[in-house]
C-alpha cells in the first residue's frame, strides 16, 4: 500500500467516525497482505463492509462489552453507521 492510499484510507475513516486504533490497524493489515475482512468474518461479526474493527475491539464485541455501533464516534459523514455514500472523500 503506497502513501496515498495508506492517507486516503485513514481520512475516510476518520470521515465516518472510525477509532484510530481500528483505522491504523486496517491500514497495517493490508500493508502486510492480511486481511481484516476475513478475520471479522470468521469471527463472526458482521460489518457494513467498509468498518473492520481492531484485533482488541473485535474481541470485545466478542465477548459482549460493546457493540460494533458503539464504537463509532465523531462521524463526519451525515449518514448514520452503518450507511454511506457510494463515494469516499477524495
Amino acid at each position: 500500500m503506497c502513501w496515498q492510499e495508506r492517507n486516503i484510507t485513514f481520512e475516510n475513516g476518520i470521515y465516518f467516525g472510525y477509532p484510530l486504533c481500528c483505522i491504523n490497524e486496517f491500514i497495517d493489515d493490508l500493508s502486510k497482505g492480511e486481511s481484516p475482512h476475513r478475520r471479522n468474518k470468521l469471527a463472526g461479526i458482521k460489518t457494513d463492509g467498509a468498518f473492520h474493527p481492531c484485533r482488541k475491539h473485535t474481541q470485545d464485541i466478542l465477548d459482549g462489552k460493546i457493540k460494533i455501533e458503539d464504537l463509532i464516534d465523531s462521524r463526519v459523514c451525515p449518514y448514520p453507521f452503518p450507511y454511506r455514500h457510494s463515494h469516499s472523500i477524495r
